[in-house]
């Protein structure tokens, strides 16, 4: 079937102060762009397609500044984070005084949410290994 999704191709954040928001992502996530004298804050992981491992693929997050101002009163979207210890996330949320919600465990890890300056929810997940196997 060529018409269908065949992945994620990104995450793109429309945001009032790209860079202020930029500035927390890299502080509370550790996400650095990876060219920082560019303009837009931007960053591309590459792998290799799960179905063909000869395929190159990627996947792009990045802050763009919004073409209007706006406000968020209830999420649009929500991104997942990956995390691979929930407690030291936790202990690092703790240092820099940032809320979060009481962290649930499922089957597929654990999982809490946040907020970022202009209001974005975030969810983050600790995978479990029964699920990554």
């Amino acid at each position: 079937m060529s018409f269908k999704v065949s992945g994620l191709g990104g995450a793109f954040i429309y945001a009032n102060d790209p860079e202020g928001l930029g500035k927390w992502y890299a502080e509370v996530l550790g996400l650095v762009p990876d060219n920082p004298s560019e303009p837009i804050y931007y960053i591309e992981y590459k792998f290799l397609e799960r179905d063909s491992p000869q395929t190159k693929a990627s996947v792009s997050w990045a802050i763009l500044k919004a073409k209007e101002k706006f406000e968020r009163t209830h999420p649009a979207f929500i991104i997942n984070y990956r995390v691979k210890s929930m407690d030291e996330f936790i202990k690092h949320l703790d240092s820099l005084g940032i809320e979060y919600k009481e962290v649930q465990e499922y089957p597929e890890g654990k999982f809490t949410l946040i907020k970022d300056p202009e209001n974005n929810s975030l969810e983050i997940w600790e995978p479990s290994e029964k699920f990554m196997s």
